[in-house]
């Protein structure tokens, strides 16, 4: 899965005590129709991004990893963590495919 760096935003909506681990992560999904999602709940609020990312693999880079689609993923992710392998992305990239954080 290709994050892009917008999903950076999503962090401000997750919960800042610590007493349910559900909300204090940000949900990174994907769909069986292939659709990726990014979710995050403080309790009161909610935030989905969703995107597609078929088209940025097929351009991004050979880094030894496959990046082969796997429909059906879910993972809970500390919005600490998210935020630091996002955060050295470009704003610009020079090819788009660079903009995506790879997962």
């Amino acid at each position: 899965m290709l994050i892009p760096k917008c999903v950076a935003s999503i962090v401000s909506h997750v919960a800042r005590e610590r007493s349910n681990y559900a909300l204090n992560g940000v949900l990174l999904s994907r769909t069986l129709d292939g659709r990726a999602n990014a979710v995050a709940c403080d309790g009161s609020r909610l935030m989905k991004i969703s995107w597609r990312d078929d088209e940025s693999i097929a351009e991004f880079p050979d880094v030894g990893v496959d990046l082969a689609p796997v429909n059906g993923v879910k993972a809970i992710v500390d919005p600490g963590d998210l935020t630091a392998a996002l955060k050295p992305l470009p704003r610009k990239p020079l090819r788009p495919a660079l903009g995506f954080l790879a997962f």
